[in-house]
């Protein structure tokens, strides 16, 4: 893939960790065909596995540099933040998953 292509790749990921309207997203990214709105459009998209992949582990990236560097939100948005990267288990790769177990209690 050339640089232009893996440019392009990228931006779209931005893009669409931006727009993620979370509420209704996070429960069904790692369904097959799950809903993902975009909330600056309201289209509903039904993104690939790579693109709902490389997703979540850009969500676990940034919420565990959080969790890992305050304490505060740790505690209080760590259960739910584990029991979300529970769910996308599937999606996230071996390393992303041990960071989630050794970030989150």
């Amino acid at each position: 893939m050339g640089s232009a292509a893996r440019g392009a790749e990228a931006e779209r990921l931005v893009y669409l960790y931006a727009s993620c309207d979370r509420r209704l997203s996070y429960p069904h990214l790692a369904e097959r065909a799950g809903p993902f709105k975009d909330r600056f459009t309201g289209t509903v998209l039904r993104p690939s596995l790579s693109l709902r992949r490389d997703f979540a582990e850009l969500t676990a990236a940034n919420e565990l540099d959080i969790a890992a560097a305050s304490p505060e939100f740790r505690a209080q948005a760590g259960p739910g933040l584990l029991r979300l990267f529970i769910s996308w288990k599937n999606l996230l790769s071996g390393p992303a998953w041990q960071s989630v177990q050794t970030t989150l209690p």
